[in-house]
């Protein structure tokens, strides 16, 4: 839907519309993309800590070492349901249908977030690093 025309969208998706003219403006849709995928990388960190159990002898019943290490310390796992269900699933269902999508106010509010994120200057070296590749 990026670089598409609002007024297509208008009566049937009034919030895609309003999105679509939101990230029409210079430089906005890379601020959400650099946004999202910084809110990503956070998440993916959060849940992973939030679900990483340590300290355990034995699961519900015996694991080899070498699984317990690798899915409950260090949470593969986790990581690949937090993968999978933030991102992998929302360009899955972006795919079939942009414009439902885009008109949930879930993408809305997602979009104020990634801004804000973006609006921090975290992510400033990254566009210094992307303008420098340019010279090259």
């Amino acid at each position: 839907l990026a670089r598409s025309h609002p007024e297509a969208y208008r009566t049937a998706y009034p919030r895609a519309a309003r999105l679509i003219s939101s990230t029409n403006r210079p430089g906005r849709l890379a601020q959400y993309l650099a946004g999202r995928q910084l809110c990503v990388a956070t998440l993916v960190i959060f849940i992973s800590q939030l679900t990483t159990i340590k300290g355990v002898d034995h699961f519900l019943f015996p694991l080899p070492d070498w699984f317990q290490v690798l899915f409950l310390q260090f949470n593969l796992a986790g990581i690949i349901v937090v993968a999978v269900i933030g991102q992998v699933t929302p360009q899955l269902v972006a795919q079939k249908d942009p414009e439902g999508l885009a008109n949930g106010i879930s993408i809305t509010l997602l979009l104020y977030v990634t801004t804000a994120f973006e609006m921090t200057g975290i992510l400033r070296a990254s566009q210094a690093l992307t303008e420098a590749y340019g010279f090259c």
